[in-house]
């Protein structure tokens, strides 16, 4: 807790590729992993946020959940996050081909 009494937390930071804002948190699976996600829960969100806490200061750390876990955490109503990676608009392609509609050859 800061001294106004609230809780200290790590400010979101700005995706370099597509500026939209993001947070960084320690990956609970991954031995000095880190995960990027939305700054925002979102409602199609797989990351569960899991704080705690590592010499006194507030750490983050995110769990990436599938199958059972996933259901519950969603059945509970748990805030959950979505990598970012799977929505940055400046990985995909500037103009994607419609599902179904076959490449053209050209001569």
């Amino acid at each position: 807790m800061t001294a106004r009494g609230k809780t200290a937390r790590r400010p979101t930071s700005t995706c370099k590729r597509c500026h939209r804002p993001v947070a960084w948190w320690r990956s609970s699976t991954r031995e000095g992993g880190w995960i990027c996600v939305d700054a925002s829960p979102d409602d199609a969100g797989t990351v569960q946020r899991v704080p705690s806490r590592e010499g006194g200061r507030p750490v983050m750390y995110g769990l990436v959940l599938s199958g059972l876990e996933l259901a519950a955490a969603v059945a509970d109503g748990e805030l959950l996050f979505t990598i970012h990676s799977k929505t940055c608009p400046a990985g995909r392609p500037r103009n994607p081909r419609p599902a179904g509609l076959a490449p053209t050859e050209r001569p």
